[in-house]
């Protein structure tokens, strides 16, 4: 993941796919776990995979969906929580997390970026419980 832009970019280029049509789906531990948001633009936010994606680019325009993954326990090493596995509840609001995530990117497809961002951004989840995204095809 650390270094994705050397493989994107050359698929790309092969494929003549401009970068704002480019989908990159991160881990966000910024994030509450299973949260999702949807950006076209911005820094990599310290997320290395992002960095090689703008880098190999020359740009920061491309359409990305950050995934929570939530924050590591007070003191824990955040590459130890990032390679982790998921158990019980946890594993199942992430898998809620990756089905939304999944719905973002036909949203972005079939709807659109703008409402996709309108739609995900504004959602606010509470208790744990995401609700899915309405009237994907």
């Amino acid at each position: 993941m650390n270094i994705s832009g050397e493989a994107v970019t050359p698929i790309m280029r092969y494929y003549r796919i401009e970068a704002q049509r480019l989908i990159v789906i991160v881990d966000d531990a910024d994030l509450p776990l299973g949260a999702v948001r949807v950006k076209t633009k911005g820094g990599s936010g310290g997320h290395r995979g992002l960095d090689s994606v703008i880098r190999h680019l020359g740009g920061q325009e491309f359409i990305r969906i950050r995934l929570g993954i939530g924050r590591a326990r007070r003191g824990a090493d955040l590459v130890e929580h990032v390679l982790s596995p998921l158990e019980g509840e946890d594993r199942k609001l992430f898998m809620k997390g990756v089905n939304l995530a999944e719905e973002a990117v036909l949203s972005c497809i079939f709807k659109g970026v703008e409402r996709t961002m309108n739609t995900f951004n504004s959602r606010r989840e509470s208790s744990g419980n995401l609700t899915t995204l309405e009237g994907v095809e």
